[in-house]
């Protein structure tokens, strides 16, 4: 595999400037881009390996992209088949119980329930609807349903009997997908240059003619990639009546932990033991989450602690490689182990972003951060706005673009070869608009790095 250098790259067709070729945005590309599109089997190395403080291609790398078009982005998912009602108070008259709900309820006359206190369990036969949240049912059982306590948990879609030659029900069910949203996000950088303190630019040919890059704003664009995906995971929406959105700050998007702990499971401290991840399972199970593969990106504490439970459970013996895009030569070199619990199969991923004294590690941030995140690696059915439904992946990370319109990373270069400017130096403008899409948001999880982080359990 070749090594990539940061001047230079091993196996690239270097060359000196080629004549009447013009350093301008179009002929511009970053060492990544060129291995992107021509040695795409250099691009773990060139990820992991270069140790220069690129932080971002996580999204890309799992094969999770896509487009958009418009300032939102907005996906329909189907709610659960059964119903089910917690935490409903009741009274019990001789066997006939009074039931309020604290949502919608959906039972009907002739319907069984199956109705739970904690300590016993019952069967009732509905007789009456009320209203919408409150319903009678009488006990199947002789004398009063005898619950101990105020609340009650309700599963309304169990069962229904009928006399013979009788009707059936009123009206059937309706499932209407509920709509989620998030916002565009514009973000910008800027990189000015003297041009003769410029470094060395470096040219290389491609099969689609000379193509040249420059290490100085190979740093910017770095920087302004880790910007993006630091935005893509971690941003937060500026709520409408804050401060700053009442200074004209735009909403933004919600990045993907926060979409997570909006509608998804929080987890306060480490995975440190076999039960942790039997709960997990668990948890996946009661969410009706069909998927048997789960990637977990940790930081370092997580990983030494997944390398310690390890010692209690055989590695899972698997062959398959959820959704990444690139078999099983590609799962090797980006270092992923994984264990098999509870006929679920955990891959763990060090994320060095969360290590990143710089960025979210170190110091009050150790008290505050997450320690990781973990989503199932395969795909569920969505709607769209236009009503058409496809397959896709839980965590996708979406780039405005439509047309000859690409804003996922647009480049202007001014001066040095590009748009003449006044001024005698190089400028290089950076400009990305994306969102990101959390696709069942109630199987992912997300883990502080503390007991308290979010101040409940799973």
């Amino acid at each position: 595999m070749a090594e990539i250098l940061e001047n230079n790259a091993s196996g690239l067709a270097v060359i000196t400037r080629p004549a009447g070729v013009r350093r301008d945005s179009y002929s511009f590309q970053t060492i990544y881009d060129y291995t992107l599109k021509y040695k795409p089997e250099v691009i773990a190395e060139l990820h992991y390996a270069n140790g220069r403080g690129k932080i971002s291609g996580m999204m890309a790398l799992l094969g999770m992209e896509g487009d958009y078009a418009s300032d939102q982005v907005k996906h329909a998912e189907m709610n659960r088949l059964h119903n089910r009602v917690d935490d409903a108070s009741f009274t019990d008259v001789a066997g006939t119980a009074t039931f309020t709900c604290a949502t919608p309820h959906n039972a009907q006359v002739n319907m069984q329930v199956l109705i739970s206190d904690g300590v016993k369990q019952g069967i009732g036969y509905v007789s009456a609807i009320t209203s919408p949240t409150v319903f009678v049912a009488k006990n199947t059982e002789l004398g009063v349903f005898g619950f101990t306590g105020s609340l009650v948990d309700i599963t309304i879609d169990f069962s229904n009997s009928w006399n013979k030659g009788t009707g059936t029900f009123e009206q059937g069910n309706t499932w209407n997908p509920e709509f989620y949203e998030n916002q565009s996000q514009i973000i910008k950088w800027r990189y000015d240059e003297a041009e003769s303190d410029m470094a060395n630019d470096i040219w290389f040919e491609t099969p689609d003619g000379p193509r040249w890059t420059n290490t100085e704003i190979e740093r910017t664009l770095t920087l302004f990639d880790n910007m993006i995906e630091l935005t893509q995971f971690f941003g937060r929406e500026v709520k409408p009546g804050s401060p700053a959105a009442l200074a004209g700050a735009p909403i933004a998007m919600k990045g993907v932990v926060q979409i997570i702990e909006e509608r998804g499971n929080v987890i306060n401290g480490y995975l440190s033991t076999v039960s942790d991840l039997q709960d997990m399972a668990l948890q996946m199970v009661e969410q009706g989450i069909d998927d048997d593969d789960y990637c977990i990106l940790g930081d370092m504490e997580q990983m030494n602690k997944f390398n310690d439970l390890c010692a209690a459970v055989s590695p899972a013996a698997v062959n398959q490689y959820g959704s990444f895009p690139n078999g099983e030569n590609m799962a090797i070199a980006l270092d992923f182990s994984s264990i098999k619990v509870s006929g679920k199969t955990f891959y763990f991923k060090p994320w060095k972003v969360l290590n990143d004294v710089t960025i979210l590690s170190g110091k009050r941030f150790d008290a505050t951060g997450i320690g990781f995140i973990a989503f199932p690696m395969g795909t569920k059915k969505v709607k769209d706005e236009t009503g058409q439904v496809s397959n896709s992946p839980y965590i996708k990370v979406l780039y405005r673009r439509q047309g000859d319109v690409n804003r996922k990373r647009k480049l202007e270069i001014f001066g040095h070869g590009g748009t003449p400017q006044i001024e005698d130096k190089m400028t290089l403008s950076c400009l990305c608009e994306s969102t990101v899409q959390v696709i069942g948001a109630n199987g992912l999880f997300v883990g502080g790095k503390t007991a308290t982080t979010y101040g409940f359990d799973l």
